[in-house]
């Protein structure tokens, strides 16, 4: 699963491929730290490639469905300004 937006860097360079690379949190927070790749593409980073950038958020989690913690974390992050118009890869 990732996030696919085009995207242009502050460096002028385009991508499109977003991926959460880590997953941080503890259930008394009710939130899940989560650190965002973002791959000029797929195959950059299915090659092994370092992101171009990324981001840590915070995101809202149900930690009573903790099966689907990954599956939470890209709904909530699509509701984040920076990836809104993004769709599911």
């Amino acid at each position: 699963m990732a996030l696919q937006k085009e995207t242009t860097t502050d460096s002028a360079v385009s991508a499109n491929y977003y991926k959460i690379d880590e997953l941080r949190g503890t259930v008394s927070s009710g939130d899940l730290i989560v650190k965002v790749g973002l791959y000029k593409s797929k195959a950059d980073r299915d090659s092994g490639a370092t992101p171009i950038s990324s981001r840590k958020y915070s995101v809202p989690v149900d930690y009573s469905s903790a099966s689907n913690l990954m599956g939470q974390a890209y709904t909530a992050l699509k509701l984040e300004d920076a990836f809104s118009g993004a769709t599911d890869v």
